[in-house]
Parts: C-alpha cells; sequence; structure tokens
C-alpha cells in the first residue's frame, strides 16, 4: 500500500475553503511514498489535489475533474466553532488519502505530520527551542563546515538564516558535503536552503550568492547588521578580514573557525566587540597561526601559491572537520541564549576562551607533532581534546582599537580631532 504524508498546518490552511486545491507531491521510494510535507525546490513532483468538502459523503474519489493527479486527498471542511489547530491530527474519517494505479484509485495509508510545535518536542527539558526561534544567524561560507553548521543550528530550532557563498557543489565537495552527486552544479545556498526546509519546513532562509570583498562591503554590512550572531567559515583571509570588521562596526558576535592544513586539527576564534579581541588582533599576535589553513579546493590553493612554487590540494577527511563545526554551533547556542535561564547556562563558565584549539592527530612538521598520546592521561597537551587560550585584545589594533592614538604616542605627534575621527580614534 502507498503511503501519503501531509502537515496538519497545511491541511488547517485549506481548511476553511470548500473546492479543489491543486497541490504538488513529491513522489519517494519509487512512488511507495507521496509527501506533501518534502519541500519540492529542486526534486520531480506530481500533480494531485486537496478536495475540501462539506461534511457528508465524500463520494467518488475518481469522480474529480483533474485527469492529472496521482495523489487525492478528501478533507472535510472545518466548522466554525471548532479550532483552528486541533491538539490531535485528523482522525481517518475526517480525512483520506488515495494513489492512482493502473488507472484506479486505491485508498492509501495516510500520515499527517502535526505541526511545528512537535517538531523539536525531544528536544524540551533540555533547551526550550522557542528561545532560539527569533534569533538571526548569518552564516558566510557554505561548505562541509557551513553545511553542518547551519543543519546543526536549524535542528537545534533557529528558524532564521541568511547564507552567503559564491560557489556552486562539484565532484571534490561530495566527499566531505552533505550534497551528493545529483546536487553536482547546484549553489550551495540553494541546495543548503532546501536541506534545512526539509529539517525544518517553517524556517526563513535568505541566500546571497556571492564572494564578501571590499567592492561589496555595504551589502555585506546590511547582512551583518540585521543578524544577532555572524558565523564565518570562509578560506580567505580577506574575507574574515572584512567580516571581522563589519561585526566590530556593526557590534554583532561572531564566531570564525577554520581546519588547519590537512585538516590534522582546527581552531574557532569568537569575537566579542571591545570585551575581547578581534580576527586582527588574532592575526596581528600569531600571524602563523592564522596563516594555517586548509587547502581544499584548487581555487585555495591558486591563491597562496608562487609561480614557480605549486600549492597541493589537501584536504582533510570529513570526521576531520567535524568537531570544528559542532563546537561553533555549540558557541553558537551559548551566544544567542546570552542571558537566559536554560539547562545549558553552565556552559557559559566553560566556553570563556576567545581562541579554541582542537587537534586530530600529531602532524609531522606541525608544532603538535610531538604531543603525546591520549591513551589515558587526564592532564598536560595532547590530542583529540579542546583547549581554551586565553588572547589579549590589543590597544593598537586597526580595527578594534585605538590604532591612530598609539601611533601618535609612538610618533610624539599630535594629532587634530578631526583627524582622529576620519582616521579611526578610540573606541
Amino acid at each position: 500500500m502507498s503511503r501519503v504524508v501531509v502537515f496538519q498546518n497545511a491541511l488547517e490552511a485549506l481548511s476553511d475553503a470548500s473546492g479543489f486545491h491543486p497541490v504538488d507531491f513529491v513522489p519517494l521510494d519509487e512512488g511507495d511514498v507521496y509527501s506533501w510535507a518534502v519541500p519540492s525546490e529542486a526534486r520531480r513532483v506530481v500533480p494531485g489535489t486537496v478536495y475540501i468538502m462539506e461534511h457528508g459523503d465524500y463520494g467518488d474519489v475518481g469522480s474529480i475533474d483533474r485527469a492529472g493527479d496521482l495523489v487525492r486527498i478528501i478533507a472535510y471542511r472545518r466548522r466554525a466553532e471548532e479550532p483552528a489547530q486541533p491538539v490531535r491530527p485528523p482522525s481517518d474519517e475526517a480525512v483520506r488519502a488515495f494513489v492512482r494505479r493502473d488507472g484506479a484509485w486505491d485508498r492509501a495509508g495516510l500520515t499527517v505530520v502535526p505541526g511545528y510545535e512537535e517538531i523539536f518536542s525531544r528536544s524540551r527539558g533540555i533547551l526550550e527551542t522557542d528561545k532560539l526561534a527569533r534569533a538571526r544567524v548569518l552564516l558566510i561560507g557554505n561548505g562541509s563546515g557551513g553545511c553542518e553548521i547551519a543543519l546543526g543550528l536549524v535542528q537545534s530550532g533557529v528558524q532564521r538564516i541568511y547564507l552567503v557563498d559564491p560557489d556552486w557543489i562539484e565532484l571534490e565537495n561530495i566527499a566531505r558535503h552533505d550534497a551528493g552527486v545529483s546536487d553536482i552544479g547546484r549553489l550551495k545556498t540553494r541546495y543548503l536552503r532546501q536541506r534545512l526546509r526539509e529539517k525544518n519546513p517553517y524556517v526563513q532562509v535568505d541566500t546571497w550568492e556571492a564572494a564578501v570583498s571590499w567592492e561589496n562591503i555595504e551589502e555585506a554590512r546590511r547582512f551583518v547588521a540585521q543578524s544577532d550572531l555572524v558565523i564565518c567559515a570562509t578560506d580567505t583571509r580577506e574575507s574574515r578580514l572584512i567580516i571581522n570588521k563589519l561585526c566590530i562596526e556593526e557590534r554583532k558576535p561572531c564566531i570564525l573557525g577554520a581546519a588547519f592544513r590537512r585538516a590534522y586539527g582546527g581552531q574557532v576564534l569568537v569575537v566579542r566587540p571591545f570585551e575581547g579581541p578581534c580576527y586582527q588582533c588574532f592575526v596581528q599576535a600569531l600571524p602563523d597561526e592564522a596563516d594555517n589553513q586548509e587547502i581544499s579546493s584548487e581555487a585555495a590553493a591558486e591563491r597562496i601559491a608562487y609561480s614557480d612554487r605549486p600549492v597541493a590540494v589537501e584536504p582533510g577527511l570529513f570526521n576531520d572537520i567535524k568537531p570544528i563545526a559542532q563546537m561553533m554551533i555549540k558557541l553558537a547556542i551559548q551566544i544567542l541564549l546570552k542571558g537566559r535561564e536554560t539547562t545549558l547556562a553552565s556552559l557559559n563558565e566553560d566556553l570563556v576562551a576567545p581562541w579554541l584549539l582542537w587537534i586530530n592527530r600529531r602532524e609531522a612538521g606541525s608544532p603538535y607533532a610531538d604531543l603525546p598520546p591520549l591513551g589515558f592521561g587526564v592532564d598536560g597537551f595532547r590530542i583529540l581534546r579542546w583547549y581554551g587560550i586565553d588572547l589579549p585584545r590589543n590597544p593598537a589594533c586597526p580595527t578594534c582599537g585605538d590604532y591612530t592614538g598609539h601611533m601618535a604616542k609612538a610618533l610624539r605627534v599630535e594629532i587634530a580631532a578631526s583627524a582622529v575621527q576620519a582616521f579611526g580614534g578610540s573606541k
């Protein structure tokens, strides 16, 4: 027997109006399942009809005058005295589904999915997800790490997300990205938007297919300004510096994460504007750590290669990327829940470091090649553990500090107030 899946909320939206309502269904499992619950973007759909009728005999389902249908749902019109959203899904007698096979209409099994309030019901008691529902998150970079982060946040209850990435899915992405071979050629933003809607059809997703640059910085600022949190999962220093600058100027918290070369480890930087270091502070204090990044594509290799010394593309494994993405998800949730009483509040005492470091393995030639094995050790610096590292804010930082004032003091010159304002003064 075939099965038809619908959302209760979708039925309720039609239940006030009698008559025929054309609906697209997504065929799954070679036609064993027809879903009205799965978003139809980038999926094959088949025509169907929802017929809302007055209470009484539904009659002959085959008599509906829509010859192209493969699926039909018959439901009774909601009476005025009935609640708009019943606590329980409609009974089997109130809603019936039919699938056409070999020219005949067969009764199909029906699954009516409860509304929004049931999607995250298993998280109750740990995280009241409605506290994240109004949060607005900007995710720049939708590759293997960014995709993982977006899915984790939406599965935790975030319902407003902005996706920024200029690239499309290529064969080389498939080993690590959530997308599959059938998605090659699709924009990463559009693929991820579809995946997020499959996890939560109520999520609101805006996309911008662009690489953040100095040329489009004001467009990027618009996204930053309307967000509660910015997550940077890009692979270029220029984009990170621009995003960092915008977050400082708009006073938005930002999480930047990246894998080391060959993904032998990774790092996460949490930027809390004017409360701790920014990414510019990090680059100036630890240039070698800032330069240590995974070369996961030909484009990334070309950006840092010399004309006589090509750089090899050496991506890490997906399970080496995952710990970094998961830490960024955890940090994001804590930032979005700041000041609210939840069972996760105790983590605020743990996740105070601006710089967090993770080592996947003892990589030859890296500063961590001689770390002791994890073994049974419970102290010291070892692999497969997170480490929070303090990093002071640079008071002379060009982005978040008083760079002009410090330079004037170092050079023993006086600068007019108008010049201080024009070139960046005390924050």
